[in-house]
């Protein structure tokens, strides 16, 4: 459970200012009302309703939570969906999320795809979500700003990620220390080491 300022969620646009003040305090960005983390020469940026431009129309696509790194020789692009829902998400939001993956231009794709929602997702879903590489999060709020987390589904395919000077690269900690990455996935298991884990040296991910 993590503690955050923040009251009942109602609407799908409170949710997803849920969601994203939960990620920033996941991944040690400081503040609600701060979107930007600065990890030597690392930035890590949360947004809602971030808009692309929409592959072959060039129209808008907006993504409902992003988290975007930029570093040395690199950036990554991290999308999640987020759905408040009472029942639990189907097949055909799967489907849909990934078809919105698809039509990033500006980026060309998502180094990962989240879907965050408060309960549940039917089989149907869960495996679609694991053909097509996707996260699968529950996070809802509990009493007295208690959220509860938890990780349904990861779907890191790590022999996909191949050797990329785009997701590699390295994080310091605000001690000084240094970490590298070597892949997307890595990179998010870094911030999490260096919120949680602040360990001695140098650490490769």
């Amino acid at each position: 459970l993590l503690t955050l300022a923040a009251g009942g969620v109602v609407l799908a646009a409170e949710y997803e200012e849920f969601v994203a003040r939960f990620v920033k305090d996941l991944y040690g960005l400081d503040g609600n009302s701060v979107s930007t983390g600065h990890f030597g020469l690392t930035e890590v940026q949360v947004d809602v309703q971030r808009e692309f431009t929409r592959v072959g129309s060039g129209r808008s696509i907006f993504f409902d939570v992003t988290l975007e790194a930029r570093f040395p020789g690199g950036r990554m692009l991290f999308v999640f969906e987020c759905k408040h829902y009472t029942k639990k998400v189907g097949v055909g939001v799967v489907g849909e999320f990934v078809g919105k993956l698809g039509d990033l231009r500006d980026y060309g794709h998502a180094h990962k795809g989240f879907i965050v929602t408060r309960n549940g997702f039917q089989a149907g879903a869960k495996e679609s979500a694991a053909a097509a590489g996707i996260a699968l999060w529950l996070v809802r709020e509990l009493e007295e700003g208690q959220v509860f987390h938890a990780v349904i589904q990861e779907s890191w395919d790590e022999t996909s990620e191949e050797p990329d000077t785009t997701t590699q690269g390295q994080i310091t900690s605000a001690s000084g220390k240094s970490y590298d990455f070597w892949s997307a996935s890595g990179f998010l298991r870094t911030l999490s080491q260096i919120v949680r884990e602040p360990a001695e040296g140098k650490r490769e991910v």
